[in-house]
C-alpha cells in the first residue's frame, strides 16, 4: 500500500461537499433541509447511526490502535483535523458533526502517517472522505451491509 499516496489523497479530501446529496452506493440521512431538522427537532435520531454496532466496534478499533501511536507532537494531523473542521462547519454547521469528522480525520490520518495496516472497513471509510461525503454508520455486518453517509 502506498502509503504517502494516500494520505495525500485523504489530506485534499473534500470536507462534506457532496453532503445530503443522493448516493448510488450508499444510504443517505436525507438531503441538507432535512438533515439540518433532523438534529434541530430530534437530536437522539439523528445521533444514534454512527454509534449502533458493529460500525462504532471497527471505528473504535482505529481509534485505539491511533491514540496507542505517537501523534500528539504532529502538527500536520492537528491542521488537517482542524481544516477538516473548519471545511466541514461551512457545510453542516453543527459542532456534533464537525467534531466527529475532525476525530476520524486525526485517527485516519495518524494510521496513514504511521503506515498501519488498515482494514478494509477502513480503506472503505477513507474512499468516502475522499468522494467529499462523511461515513455515519453501517447497516449490517461488513462487507455485505450497506454504507450510510451523509
Amino acid at each position: 500500500m502506498d502509503y504517502e499516496a494516500l494520505y495525500a489523497q485523504f489530506s485534499q479530501s473534500p470536507w462534506l461537499a457532496h453532503i445530503g446529496e443522493p448516493e448510488a452506493q450508499a444510504s443517505t440521512m436525507g438531503n441538507r433541509d432535512e438533515m439540518h431538522a433532523s438534529i434541530e427537532n430530534d437530536p437522539d435520531v439523528f445521533y444514534a447511526p454512527p454509534y449502533q454496532q458493529p460500525y462504532e466496534d471497527l471505528c473504535c478499533a482505529d481509534h485505539k490502535r491511533a491514540g496507542s501511536l505517537a501523534n500528539a507532537a504532529n502538527p500536520a494531523i492537528t491542521d488537517l483535523a482542524r481544516q477538516a473542521h473548519l471545511q466541514a462547519w461551512d457545510r453542516c454547521p453543527d459542532a456534533e458533526v464537525c467534531a466527529l469528522l475532525a476525530d476520524d480525520v486525526e485517527t485516519i490520518a495518524t494510521l496513514l502517517i504511521h503506515r498501519q495496516a488498515l482494514t478494509a472497513f477502513t480503506q472503505e471509510r477513507i474512499g468516502w472522505y475522499i468522494k467529499g461525503r462523511m461515513p455515519w454508520g453501517y447497516h449490517g455486518k461488513f462487507p455485505q451491509g450497506q454504507w450510510l453517509v451523509l
